[in-house]
């Protein structure tokens, strides 16, 4: 993003906070500041970049986020928070070192750029103990499934036409922009319907209609679904189906296009153990054994789409006993058996629904993924996070133009590991 215009955005929000704050001084209104400042660092050890494999390069940001809830009454709260970045970028193909295995040229100077985290207003029926409705619109941040550290969360993390998949280091959710009505129905079912605007991925602002319920037996099981009817209301019919270079062929008659919409699947469920005895040796998210699957698209298609197990990825996850000396301590491994690279080139440049092709003959798509995730908090104020994994991270460049759409870690000896401090209040 444009400094000049971040400031400018920054600056327009302050001075929104503090015409609110103005006006609630009269009134019952209760502020509620919040932050963190954290550094993370860490390293591929091994990745790709281009289809080139590279080696040991070094990852680095650091973020300072700033938040303020202003409850207006018991009704009625803005919630608005931002996130300034201080990155570096991951390999870029400027020139090869000669050796005995290519090294990438890295770019030493860092990028800052603001990001908008949260922007929402929020109405709550009930009892801010239990919000029986709670309807929010705006700019938010989005996470269904709460055992997730850093795989799965399928239905906003994922493209459907190619089916595509991503992850973030220790943001395992979505930022989504529109409207949610979130309510539990008695004290164990719990219900969110969104209707969302894309504002990330082309073709941009098209419409999705997304329903999800969870329930609990006890303390010891937790199950739920979701569907999601992506794209459903597109903004521009001809770029969300697109007539150009697209067409779907069988036998040499043109019988359809590839579209963008498609509908998604969702079902996660969680076991914890915990509650069939009685011992206090464990820590809170001990032994939870959770997994999540998804349908990236119920209907088939010719020639690209014409399997459906293959858009179904599965992640398990099992909370490994760290007998309260950690936090949580996470193994998540998924499986996604999809014959094409885990790339959105096709969508994001070339605005096509179709896959990228595998370079080569050759090419073997990496089914399993995995991740080992530890988090401790001291004081309750600064928390010290690691993770190892090979997942769906992409490299990050300073110049848009040189960015990556595949995957970084494609084959099953690609890796990267991670470690960050924060300091929040």
């Amino acid at each position: 993003m444009n400094l000049k215009i971040s400031g400018r955005f920054l600056t327009a929000g302050i001075m929104l906070l503090g015409i609110i704050r103005s006006h609630a001084e009269n009134s019952q209104a209760v502020f509620e500041p919040s932050g963190f400042a954290s550094i993370e660092a860490g390293q591929i050890v091994k990745g790709s970049y281009d289809q080139t494999e590279f080696t040991h390069t070094w990852l680095q940001k650091a973020i300072a986020h700033f938040g303020l809830q202003a409850a207006l009454n018991e009704r009625v709260s803005v919630n608005f928070d931002v996130e300034c970045w201080m990155t570096y970028s991951s390999p870029q193909l400027l020139s090869l070192y000669a050796g005995s295995e290519p090294r990438f040229r890295i770019k030493s100077l860092p990028q800052q750029s603001f990001l908008l985290d949260r922007a929402e207003g929020v109405y709550t029926a009930g009892s801010r103990d239990r919000a029986l409705v709670q309807i929010g619109v705006g700019y938010f941040p989005f996470k269904y499934d709460p055992d997730a550290k850093n795989l799965g969360e399928y239905l906003f993390r994922s493209g459907t036409y190619p089916g595509y998949l991503s992850t973030v280091f220790d943001f395992p959710m979505s930022r989504l922009l529109g409207l949610r009505i979130s309510g539990d129905l008695f004290s164990w079912l719990h219900q969110d319907l969104l209707l969302t605007s894309e504002a990330e991925m082309y073709p941009l602002q098209d419409y999705s209609l997304t329903y999800i319920v969870s329930g609990k037996a006890g303390s010891v099981l937790e199950a739920g679904g979701g569907i999601s009817f992506a794209r459903l209301w597109p903004v521009n019919a001809h770029a969300t189906t697109p007539d150009t270079m697209n067409a779907i062929v069988v036998n040499g008659d043109t019988t359809g296009y590839y579209t963008f919409r498609g509908i998604k699947l969702m079902a996660l469920i969680s076991f914890d153990p915990k509650a069939l005895f009685v011992s206090d040796v464990f820590g809170k998210n001990d032994l939870r054994l959770y997994s999540e699957a998804a349908v990236l698209g119920v209907k088939n298609y010719p020639v690209y789409y014409n399997d459906l197990l293959q858009r179904l990825p599965v992640m398990m996850g099992f909370n490994v006993p760290a007998f309260k000396l950690l936090d949580v301590l996470s193994l998540e491994v998924e499986w996604y058996d999809s014959r094409y690279p885990d790339s959105y080139y096709n969508e994001y440049i070339m605005r096509i629904p179709q896959p990228v092709m595998p370079p080569d003959a050759n090419y073997a798509h990496n089914d399993w993924k995995w991740t080992v995730y530890a988090k401790k908090t001291f004081a309750g104020h600064v928390c010290l996070i690691g993770q190892a994994a090979n997942d769906h991270i992409r490299t990050l460049t300073l110049d848009p133009l040189k960015q990556d759409r595949e995957e970084t870690l494609v084959k099953p000896g690609h890796w990267y590991y991670m470690v960050k401090t924060q300091f929040s209040f």
